[in-house]
């Protein structure tokens, strides 16, 4: 019961304080993450069988990260110019940066060990359920108060915070679209939880089809508030979730046995596309004629010779960032430090003065390579690999579901940068090293 107090500890603080990115929000996800780490004692003393391997990618990162710091390849001078040390040591990890990487670095280290955790305590199916039932009402939770605030107009941040950007931000998330990203993993934890209900709900149990409904119902409410606040990707993200999750939920209903129950099952599917298609009517019809003239206006421009979107050209210079330094990179969180040299002539005057400051690549694939290079980014995709395919083997089919559904945003991120939102890098983690202990309810 502990890892779940320490688990859904983490993942409501990340949220809420600004998705993991306010200026105060670093310091409460390294303290929470930290409290897992006793937990290894206790179970070890209670004779429980760990599995420790599970730890072993949060300690090479460290030693990955110490070493960069130990082997800074640039200084600051007072000029604000960036200039290259004499000897470093260009074959092992370096960082531009010290400050910069140990910044970066953090957010990662609090998922290997988050993850480490729940992959090595084991915890047991009610556990799990308990901490996927947390993250679906914390994603409801984020949607209704965000619905609400965009249906006011708001401008500030629930309605006090100033943002960078007035017209970017939904509930507590800075971007629109590390809402859509991270409202998708909230609404895949309550549609599993709803079609982990689903068999038992269609042999007429009266408790799995309450619990069917409340959890399909607050992952609906969810996916619906993805696109609201002008997300393109929020759209597809919830076209893809709603479609697979009820197709999986329609294929069991074909194979369940009884008249009324699989009547009750149809009845309840064809509520959720009425209800879908209410949503698109009341609220979302103007938001996507204009979703879809902007789409219309960037085919346009690239059809007449133009460019199709600026993050091709991002993601191209990014490449030839990663292709300078292809086995360690330039040290995590160096990015926006790095990219100018790299940076073809957009964005920038007719002096060639850059005019805006690219942080981001847009595409999380290419970012880690710059950064870390192919040895640091293998590190990081190992890890996740190894808790994808364990929690693949181990997985019921609602379990096996919501996967399909956590591998949308490994794919997502080639367009977008959602693991470099801390919330949404963590609940990830969660659901994936969880997802093998989501059984039938």
């Amino acid at each position: 019961m502990l890892l779940v107090v320490q688990t859904l500890g983490l993942l409501v603080a990340a949220s809420w304080l600004g998705g993991g990115m306010a200026h105060n929000a670093l310091p409460w996800i390294l303290a929470l993450t930290a409290l897992s780490l006793p937990l290894w004692f206790a179970r070890r003393a209670e004779g429980v069988a760990l599995g420790c391997g599970a730890l072993v990618p949060a300690v090479l990162w460290l030693a990955l990260v110490g070493l960069a710091c130990l082997n800074p390849s640039h200084e600051l001078r007072p000029d604000g110019t960036w200039h290259e040390r004499a000897g470093w040591w260009h074959w092992l990890p370096t960082t531009v940066d010290r400050a910069h990487t140990v910044t970066g670095a953090l957010p990662w280290l609090a998922a290997l060990l988050q993850g480490a955790a729940l992959s090595g305590l084991r915890p047991p199916a009610r556990a799990v359920r308990l901490i996927w039932a947390g993250a679906a009402l914390n994603g409801f939770a984020l949607a209704t108060v965000g619905a609400g605030f965009h249906f006011l107009g708001a401008d500030r941040m629930l309605g006090a915070f100033d943002v960078p950007e007035p017209t970017y931000f939904f509930a507590t998330f800075y971007y629109k679209n590390h809402w859509a990203a991270y409202g998708a993993l909230g609404s895949i934890a309550g549609a599993a939880l709803a079609l982990a209900h689903w068999p038992a709900a269609l042999a007429g149990e009266p408790a799995a089809r309450g619990r069917t409904v409340f959890f399909g119902g607050i992952a609906l409410v969810t996916l619906c508030t993805l696109p609201l606040p002008g997300s393109r990707a929020g759209l597809l993200l919830a076209a893809a979730i709603a479609g697979g999750f009820a197709l999986r939920a329609a294929v069991q209903l074909g194979q369940g046995r009884g008249r009324s129950g699989r009547v009750w099952g149809a009845a309840v599917l064809l509520a959720i596309c009425l209800l879908i298609a209410g949503f698109i009517a009341r609220f979302y019809i103007e938001r996507g004629r204009a979703d879809f003239a902007r789409t219309e206006r960037q085919f346009a421009q690239h059809a007449a010779g133009g460019m199709l979107d600026l993050r091709v050209e991002i993601s191209r210079d990014t490449w030839r960032m990663f292709q300078a330094r292809p086995w360690f990179g330039w040290g995590v969180g160096c990015y926006e430090i790095v990219f100018p040299v790299f940076q073809g002539p957009y964005l920038r005057d007719e002096g060639g003065r850059r005019v805006a400051r690219v942080e981001f690549a847009h595409n999380d694939w290419l970012h880690i390579l710059a950064e870390m290079g192919a040895l640091g980014a293998a590190l990081l995709l190992g890890a996740a690999g190894a808790r994808l395919w364990q929690s693949w083997r181990r997985a019921g089919g609602a379990g096996r579901t919501a996967l399909g559904g956590a591998g949308l945003l490994l794919l997502y991120a080639w367009i977008d940068f959602p693991f470099h939102n801390p919330a949404v890098l963590l609940l990830w983690t969660v659901l994936v090293a969880t997802a093998g202990g989501l059984r039938r309810g």
